[in-house]
């Protein structure tokens, strides 16, 4: 599989953000990892969630070795399965097939950031896009992406948005509170959520590699929306 290259004018990351990937072999990049971390992998039965698991938590310690954070302890989870993070520090992680990343900011600066990467190729069902849009003139927007990708790349986008609210206010937002209001470029979504029966706009950047969709969300401190957008880099090849 070639490099993960995302690559475009319009999509660079805000210094104070960092975004980290971990890519197989898994094997190699267990330095990264704290005893506890390796010792809970090693208790998860299924190969697959393993992975996974490993995956998710080497790219959280590259994210804040890249931000600056410290290192030196484990990513455990509270009672909502939400990872715990360093003082000071807000963070999001995800994984499919044995990929894992993870967006991570200072507190200081971001009320919350969210990301998410599914493969394309998972079943969602094409009814999904109906439910996601305000208006049906959006889905011709989406020409360029199959039926099927259209569902997973709005189900990504959801997901990404949902996990950082979440993170942050504890709030589980109905999936009937959410709908996809606009497209501003190729690469962003602007979705409406209603929190506390007050609508709020997201902006949520995307794109695609191979065989995921990637998503990428975040709040900025002061109550003021960060357009988050994904950085222009090269990462190793997936083996």
């Amino acid at each position: 599989m070639p490099p993960l290259k995302i690559s475009s004018p319009l999509l660079a990351l805000p210094s104070n953000t960092a975004l980290a990937v971990a890519l197989p072999p898994l094997s190699t990049q267990l330095h990264y990892l704290t005893p506890f971390e390796i010792e809970t992998a090693e208790k998860i039965p299924n190969k697959k969630s393993r992975e996974n698991y490993l995956a998710g938590r080497i790219a959280a310690h590259k994210a804040l070795e890249m931000l600056g954070a410290p290192t030196s302890l484990p990513i455990k989870t509270d009672p909502d399965s939400v990872p715990l993070w360093p003082e000071g520090v807000v963070g999001s992680i995800s994984h499919s097939c044995s990929v894992g990343i993870c967006l991570a900011a200072f507190e200081k600066d971001f009320n919350f950031v969210g990301v998410d990467i599914e493969n394309y190729k998972r079943s969602v069902s094409p009814s999904f896009i109906e439910k996601m849009l305000k208006e049906s003139s959006l889905l011709s927007a989406f020409r360029v992406f199959e039926e099927k990708e259209k569902a997973v790349l709005l189900f990504s986008a959801k997901e990404a948005l949902f996990k950082g609210i979440f993170n942050a206010l504890r709030i589980k937002v109905p999936f009937s509170k959410c709908v996809l209001t606009q497209l501003l470029s190729p690469n962003k979504l602007i979705f409406s959520v209603e929190i506390a029966q007050q609508p709020q706009e997201y902006a949520v950047a995307f794109t695609k590699w191979e065989d995921f969709f990637i998503a990428l969300e975040g709040e900025e401190n002061l109550k003021v929306k960060k357009n988050i957008r994904i950085p222009t880099q090269t990462i190793p090849n997936k083996k």
